[in-house]
């Protein structure tokens, strides 16, 4: 599955970044990778990243300050 997920980055799939940091985010230990990945998106254009960043930041233990961050931020 992350395979296809990062081939689909490649190819330029809309929506695939966010795609890759919500799977990755279901797999234990790889938080700075999802974190990357959210800001990735949001830099390629992805109007949705912002937003799921702010979510996984939130739910995620001691970053609710950066949640915030980000949402002041964009």
């Amino acid at each position: 599955a992350e395979e296809l997920l990062h081939r689909a980055t490649i190819t330029g799939s809309p929506g695939a970044l966010q795609r890759l940091a919500h799977w990755l985010s279901r797999q234990p230990g790889r938080e700075s990778e999802v974190e990357q990945v959210y800001r990735d998106a949001a830099a390629a254009g992805d109007p949705f990243a912002l937003p799921g960043l702010v979510y996984w930041l939130s739910q995620q233990p001691g970053r609710e300050g950066e949640a915030e961050q980000v949402y002041r931020d964009a």
